[in-house]
C-alpha cells in the first residue's frame, strides 16, 4: 500500500477555514488512516493532470474530545505555540537578539508541559529531555540562528509525529548535537569522568 502523505498546516491556520475549490475536481481514491478516536478518511482530488489532497489538521486527528489521550492533545498544542515562537525568534535573532531571547524563554516555559506529556511515548520524552538538557546546559547564552532552526525543524517534526518511535528519536537528538547543543547533564560527563 502506498504511503499517504497529510500535510499539517502551521499553527495560525487553524482557525482559518478553506476557501472553495474553484476548479471542478473528481473523486480519485479514498484512503483511511486510523487515530485514537477511530478511521479518518482522506479524500483524494484530481484536476488537470495534478494531484490535490484535502489537508486533515492534526488537531483533527487528536481531537480534544472525550475519551481521546488526553496528553496528545495538549502536547500538540503546546508544540504549535512553541513553533510560533521559534518563527518569531528567527525572523528577528541577527537584528533584535533581545527580542529574540524574550521569544527563547516562551519555549523553555513550555518544556515542563511538555514533559508532563512525555507518556505520548518514549521518542517524545527523549526529544523532550534533550531539548530541556539543551537549554539548561547553555547558561543563558543566546542561541545561534542554526541552533533556533535546528529545534525549530525538530519541534515541528514532533508535532507531526508525536508518536515516533526511540530510535527515530535519536535521529532528532543528533540533530540538536550536531547543531552544538550540549543534550545530556553536565553532571554525567563528570560521572563518566569519576569512572
Amino acid at each position: 500500500m502506498a504511503d499517504t502523505v497529510i500535510e499539517f498546516p502551521a499553527a495560525q491556520e487553524f482557525s482559518k477555514v478553506a476557501p472553495p475549490l474553484s476548479e471542478t475536481f473528481f473523486l480519485r481514491r479514498a484512503t483511511s488512516v486510523n487515530s485514537p478516536t477511530g478511521p479518518i478518511s482522506i479524500t483524494g482530488l484530481r484536476t488537470s493532470g495534478s494531484k490535490a489532497y484535502r489537508v486533515i489538521e492534526i488537531d483533527k486527528l487528536y481531537p480534544a474530545t472525550e475519551g481521546t489521550i488526553a496528553e496528545v492533545s495538549k502536547a500538540i498544542g503546546l508544540l504549535a505555540d512553541a513553533v510560533g515562537f521559534l518563527d518569531r525568534a528567527r525572523l528577528c535573532i541577527e537584528n533584535s537578539p533581545l527580542q529574540a531571547d524574550r521569544e527563547l524563554q516562551h519555549v523553555q516555559q513550555l518544556l515542563p508541559a511538555l514533559f508532563v506529556c512525555r507518556k505520548i511515548g518514549d521518542g517524545f520524552a527523549s526529544v523532550v529531555n534533550s531539548l530541556q538538557f539543551a537549554f539548561i546546559n547553555l547558561h543563558g547564552q543566546l542561541l545561534s540562528k542554526a541552533q533556533v532552526t535546528a529545534i525549530w525543524r525538530i519541534l515541528k517534526e514532533l508535532r507531526s509525529k508525536p508518536f515516533l518511535s526511540f530510535d527515530q528519536s535519536l535521529g532528532l537528538v543528533a540533530e540538536l548535537e550536531d547543531a552544538n547543543l550540549k543534550v545530556d547533564p553536565e553532571v554525567l560527563a563528570k560521572l563518566i569522568e569519576d569512572e
